[in-house]
């Protein structure tokens, strides 16, 4: 069976003023532009992963877009320099990822913006596939978008001769794990691949749908040992995604649009988008047996889907205030949490909705004072979901400051993504 084809695309960065936090924002044009074409499309999320990111993609698209925009700062970052240098983050990304494609000889295009980006790198392309249009719209561009896709598969071919002459027996496979990594056929590094199913946006340059993914979770991710990569709500490619991935992180709620009077719009026809996709990729991980976590919305929808029932706007049916608090929550003894932080824990609080009747393959593991269920396992199989977002908890702006350290837990899904991955080429 042919291994599907896969391209990245880079999207771009900015403040959401609502929220006060920094997103990373892909449009949806080009993925599904893709996937007509019958490759599978996944946007990298940490430049510092570029090499991992190149050598699990066949080709990559740096897109047009716009510069950050300027909006108030706010909490929820790796470290204080993040303040200082999520202005560069898109550069710094591209550049890095484009540095690992020309060491690996993989086609590249870069439209509008992203053509500027190989225009600077124009010393060291060498015999490189590069691919450029000075915007994204017109018969250049889907002139060169042609020739990219006819690069990406005739690279892929090429490669595929190359490993095909290379014999590997059983005794040959690498099989140690360690502790953030596992060995491919080759015997090289692997970082556990956890797929990230965004929430829905608009673009800030054409205002045209998007998918974004908060930089508090990529990295509570990467921090873990994990390679964080954002999925496109690519409804029939659910099946390829959990093939590619070993593991899946339902987000919580959130959106995106350039002004408040898209909102609207967005809600209408973007946010029953998701809830469709985060559905049916849940189903494919699910059946593929591969480890699931639910955070807040996630935690939510996944009891839903297993049969369970939800509490809407709880505070005004019982009079108890769970959006923007922090309080303890208690955990079950013999539970997976139980073992990663004891009885107790300190979190924030986010959520007008709540777990009301438990799904029967679920068994709930932390309960806060006033009885809401703030954390659910499987009985069975490795899925564990929490109300609560430990990916704010983490770094030097904890929420809530005095927040139990969420890395355990991360730790946790992402060894448990190294136990049940697969191994890829």
């Amino acid at each position: 069976m042919l291994e599907t084809l896969k391209v990245l695309v880079t999207g771009e960065e900015g403040f959401d003023p609502l929220d006060g936090t920094a997103n990373h924002v892909v449009r949806r044009h080009w993925a599904n532009q893709f996937d007509a074409a019958g490759i599978l499309t996944l946007a990298p999320l940490e430049p510092k992963l570029a090499k991992a990111y190149a050598e699990l993609a066949d080709g990559l698209l740096l897109p047009d877009g716009a510069p950050l925009h300027r909006a108030r700062f706010g909490g929820y970052y790796t470290n204080s320099q993040d303040l200082l240098a999520v202005s560069g983050r898109r550069d710094e990304l591209e550049f890095a990822l484009l540095e690992q494609f020309l060491a690996q000889g993989k086609p590249v295009l870069g439209l509008g913006r992203g053509a500027s980006v190989l225009d600077a790198a124009s010393s060291a392309r060498n015999s490189q596939p590069f691919f450029t249009a000075a915007t994204e719209e017109g018969r250049e561009a889907q002139a060169r978008f042609d020739d990219f896709i006819r690069a990406v598969r005739d690279h892929s071919h090429t490669r595929t001769e190359i490993s095909s002459q290379t014999v590997t027996t059983s005794s040959s496979v690498g099989t140690s794990i360690g502790n953030t990594a596992s060995h491919n056929i080759a015997g090289s590094r692997h970082l556990p691949r956890v797929l990230l199913a965004g929430a829905p946006a608009y673009d800030r340059l054409g205002r045209k749908p998007a998918v974004l993914i908060n930089h508090t979770y990529v990295a509570a991710l990467t921090q873990a040992g994990g390679l964080p990569l954002l999925a496109f709500p690519l409804i029939e490619q659910a099946d390829a995604y959990a093939a590619a991935a070993d593991a899946l992180l339902l987000t919580g709620t959130a959106m995106f649009a350039p002004s408040l009077d898209m909102l609207p719009q967005l809600l209408a026809e973007e946010d029953p988008l998701r809830n469709r996709f985060d559905e049916t990729i849940y189903r494919a991980f699910k059946q593929a047996g591969k480890p699931i976590l639910g955070i807040c919305l996630g935690h939510q929808v996944i009891n839903r889907y297993e049969g369970g029932s939800l509490r809407h706007d709880f505070k005004l049916r019982d009079g108890v205030e769970h959006m923007g608090t922090a309080h303890t929550v208690s955990v079950e003894a013999g539970s997976i949490l139980h073992q990663l932080f004891g009885e107790e824990l300190r979190v924030n609080s986010r959520h007008n909705d709540r777990v009301d009747h438990i799904a029967p393959t679920l068994r709930p593991s932390a309960f806060s004072p006033d009885g809401v269920v703030e954390a659910l396992e499987h009985r069975h199989l490795p899925i564990l979901t929490v109300q609560w977002h430990p990916e704010r908890s983490r770094g030097d702006q904890p929420e809530p400051f005095d927040a139990t350290d969420p890395a355990p837990l991360f730790r946790h899904f992402v060894n448990c993504a190294i136990s049940h991955s697969t191994f890829h080429s």
